[in-house]
């Protein structure tokens, strides 16, 4: 098994129609003028393929664990079903996440003890918040 790739967006929609999965504003780069903060919502998208060895009509248990630095801020179990088919799109959605320090972000998702993929965003904090009245 193996990841093709991974991110994290804004937004991911799966359509069922055709298929297509469509991605929003890939995440890269988060700023704010003070940190902690908090990100409502965000999507963690990863493409994976069964190896040659694997069986694609078996449950396989995965493991995402999203930190700030080296600290754990979320750790999700995943349930893969390829159900016959080579590619599986695991699509999970992370909503309130709050993010303690500058530095980044990291999703890795793992299978058992191998690494399958690590996304990373990182986490600058800007100056000041601005404030500017527009009303006249």
């Amino acid at each position: 098994m193996k990841t093709i790739f991974s991110l994290v967006a804004e937004g991911v929609v799966n359509d069922s129609r055709t298929n297509n999965v469509s991605i929003f504003n890939m995440l890269s780069q988060l700023a704010g003028p003070s940190l902690p903060f908090f990100v409502q919502k965000m999507v963690y998208f990863a493409l994976i393929e069964i190896g040659k060895d694997d069986k694609s009509n078996k449950s396989y248990d995965l493991n995402l664990v999203v930190k700030n630095n080296k600290n754990t801020l979320l750790e999700h179990n995943l349930r893969l079903n390829f159900q016959g088919k080579k590619r599986n799109r695991q699509i999970v959605e992370i909503g309130g996440l709050g993010i303690p320090s500058p530095g980044n972000v990291s999703f890795t998702l793992s299978w058992g003890n191998k690494k399958l993929s690590k996304y990373s965003i990182d986490i600058v904090k800007t100056g000041q918040a601005s404030v500017e009245d527009i009303s006249n």
